[in-house]
């Protein structure tokens, strides 16, 4: 158990960042066009709307999406290492 938790910490500290930097540096340009309720509806200047709230679900699945495959992409180089490891060992 105790293996488990230094990965699913990185894991998510991962997540947190890619999260954090596309709010920072992707954020589309926007503009407030009604209320509903208490959410802000805001548009898109692409003629989309979606409020602020689901922007943020989006921002955070393709933070999701790329932690994924950048530990896919990890994986997939220690497995190239470990096969030229064994064998360079086995020679």
């Amino acid at each position: 158990m105790k293996k488990l938790i230094k990965p699913v910490i990185t894991f998510i500290s991962i997540w947190i960042i890619l999260t954090i930097s596309q709010l920072l540096f992707r954020m589309p340009q926007t503009k407030e066009i009604a209320r509903d309720g208490d959410r802000k509806i805001i548009r898109e200047y692409m003629g989309q709307t979606h409020s602020i709230f689901d922007n943020l679900i989006g921002k955070m699945s393709s933070a999701l999406n790329a932690t994924l495959i950048l530990i896919a992409l990890y994986l997939f180089i220690l497995l190239i290492l470990d096969a030229v490891k064994n064998r360079s060992t086995e020679n």
